[in-house]
């Protein structure tokens, strides 16, 4: 964001105290005012907008802007979507995607948050050594960087372009639901954050991405010890009004309308478990992809929206529909008693069992393509 120098000189001149002086130049005013923010309301994000699958250049202007446009608003906290450099999708141009963990869209987030005084995190298919992880990068307002690897790919659509951050808990869970896969084991990247949880500036923060909200270990590992969740989604399903992959347009209806409940009803429950607020971001739009690793049949999905700040009594405080922009809210950054027990149970309840078993077969099937074509691409 560009200002004159005549306005510059204007605005100080009318404005009497520092802070006033720093909204002047454009800073965001929660930023001027707070270092130790536990327990403060403070204005929050979530952009959401439709990516153009496997254009870096594209999405990573897109995002730029609509990210600024936040800062802009004084949010403090700004979350992207999931993959937001390349939405996500069983789509060839995935396989070459992936960026260095400290390439572009990593120092776009660095630059952003250093420029806002704010918080700024997103993921994307991070390159580390022989394989690639789903980051979220989370940038602060000093320039440091926070990292969390999902735990575990959602489907074929990701386990087949890149490695779950707990691949071993990974091939447990696969087997759990009865799916078999290749035995081979792939180590976690060294500097990797498991319980996606982070400490700064003495406020905690919590990472969660897509269906890691839908899983009680994620309410586990972050209860008790963050202030706030950032949620990221790359969230998609079959597009309602079209069949998929020969399938009546029924199941592609029935499929969407389960997605939609638990996209809508995750960032709630997960703040009750957690007690603390919630900021989810989403993409929103078509999805082109295909329907198999064959890629030979094209098929066009739909990204949810349904982007949603929620407090931590999980109230929904701004929610999106399917649009594209910046969503604004203002949440108490605090841990507070949780309203909801943990249960036992892998998956949170809205879950069907039709999902579950897709989630391992699927899974399966794409981490051994993974193992045996993936890391073979990468080692070229």
């Amino acid at each position: 964001m560009s200002v004159s120098r005549r306005h510059l000189l204007k605005i100080a001149g009318t404005l009497a105290t520092s802070r006033a002086a720093g909204l002047g130049l454009g800073l965001p005013a929660a930023a001027l005012a707070q270092d130790s923010a536990s327990q403060s309301l403070q204005r929050v994000a979530a952009i959401q907008f439709t990516p153009k699958i496997g254009d870096i250049k594209a999405n990573l202007a897109r995002a730029d802007v609509l990210v600024r446009e936040a800062l802009s608003k004084n949010a403090r906290w700004v979350v992207l979507p999931e993959f937001f450099p390349t939405g996500t999708a069983l789509h060839r141009s995935l396989f070459d995607a992936h960026q260095p963990l400290d390439g572009a869209p990593a120092r776009m987030l660095k630059d952003l948050a250093m420029l806002g005084r704010a918080y700024v995190g997103g993921s994307f298919l991070a390159r580390s050594g022989g394989d690639v992880f789903n980051t979220f990068v989370l940038a602060c307002p000093d320039g440091s960087i926070f990292t969390h690897d999902k735990d575990f790919p959602t489907h074929v659509f990701e386990s087949a372009f890149y490695a779950g951050g707990e691949d071993a808990a990974y091939v447990e869970a696969l087997a759990r639901d009865g799916a078999r896969t290749v035995a081979d084991k792939i180590a976690p990247r060294i500097a990797n954050s498991s319980d996606g949880a982070f400490d700064h500036a003495g406020t905690g923060i919590g990472a969660s991405l897509c269906w890691e909200s839908v899983r009680s270990r994620t309410a586990k590992r972050l209860v008790g010890k963050v202030d706030i969740v950032l949620a990221s989604s790359g969230w998609w399903t079959t597009d309602p009004d079209l069949s998929w992959g020969g399938l009546p347009v029924g199941f592609s209806r029935s499929n969407w309308t389960e997605n939609q409940t638990l996209i809508n009803t995750a960032p709630q429950r997960m703040a009750r478990k957690v007690g603390a607020p919630i900021v989810h971001a989403n993409f929103a739009g078509q999805n082109p992809g295909y329907t198999s690793l064959a890629f030979d049949q094209e098929a066009t999905g739909r990204y949810l929206g349904s982007s949603q700040i929620v407090d931590a009594q999980g109230k929904t405080v701004a929610s999106f529909g399917t649009q594209e922009g910046v969503l604004i809210g203002e949440v108490k950054v605090g841990r507070q008693t949780p309203l909801e027990a943990i249960a036992d149970e892998f998956w949170f309840p809205e879950v069907s069992q039709g999902s579950r078993r897709r989630w391992a077969s699927t899974g399966a099937t794409g981490r051994d393509y993974y193992v045996r074509e993936t890391r073979a691409r990468l080692a070229r």
